[in-house]
């Protein structure tokens, strides 16, 4: 008697685990379709996207598998392709969420399984239907500020150098050039009269007298 009541329990214990792996479990599922919001007919779409190319293309077909068969039902990891992508956008990024795991037939699970993706453009989607996003005025307004700096840093050394100096030029300042030029006259003029000085003094030293003493007396 207690060989059969062990039998019996053996089997329901078996018959209700296997019962509830098949039912809330998606390993019995190996791949899922899922369609546009247009053919859904739950509650909820079955697409989700996001992104700035959704609005003028979303994807109607995307078929999701997970890669690892029968291990950890409940924390399956699915790999997705959309056949019908256009070139001028990409998947960056995409999850599952299936609120309810059953796995009776695929018309069940495509039901409670949603598909969340985001859509981003190619360079061939943003130059075909956002090309002014390919114009930044970062790179202009950087090369512009950097311009003026070295504008500014080459005119300072030109100055320094002094070779902004010179007249009749259209680097010319009047005021250096002045002051230069004056300057050039006072050394001028000073060197002149130091040389005056010499020879005056050259002069007056030829006509000065010299006593000469005589020894002998």
């Amino acid at each position: 008697m207690f060989v059969v009541k062990t039998a019996v329990l053996l089997f329901f214990a078996l018959f209700i685990g296997n019962t509830y792996a098949y039912t809330y479990s998606l390993d019995r599922i190996q791949a899922l379709k899922f369609s546009s919001e247009s053919s859904n007919v739950d509650d909820g779409p079955r697409l989700h996207c996001k992104g700035p190319a959704c609005s003028s293309h979303s994807n109607d077909l995307a078929i999701c598998q997970h890669n690892q068969l029968n291990v950890a039902p409940h924390l399956l990891k699915w790999t997705c392709v959309w056949p019908n992508q256009s070139s001028h956008v990409e998947v960056i990024d995409y999850n599952i969420e299936c609120k309810k795991t059953v796995a009776l037939s695929m018309d069940s699970i495509t039901k409670t399984c949603i598909l969340n993706y985001k859509l981003e453009w190619t360079y061939s989607g943003v130059l075909l239907h956002r090309p002014w996003k390919l114009f930044s005025l970062k790179p202009f307004t950087a090369a512009f500020v950097l311009l003026l700096a070295a504008s500014y840093l080459a005119t300072a050394c030109f100055r320094m150098l002094g070779y902004l100096g010179t007249p009749r030029s259209r680097f010319h300042d009047n005021r250096r050039w002045n002051e230069q030029k004056f300057m050039e006259l006072a050394v001028s003029a000073v060197e002149e009269q130091l040389s005056n000085g010499i020879q005056l003094f050259s002069n007056v030293k030829q006509r000065v007298p010299v006593p000469v003493l005589d020894e002998s007396v």
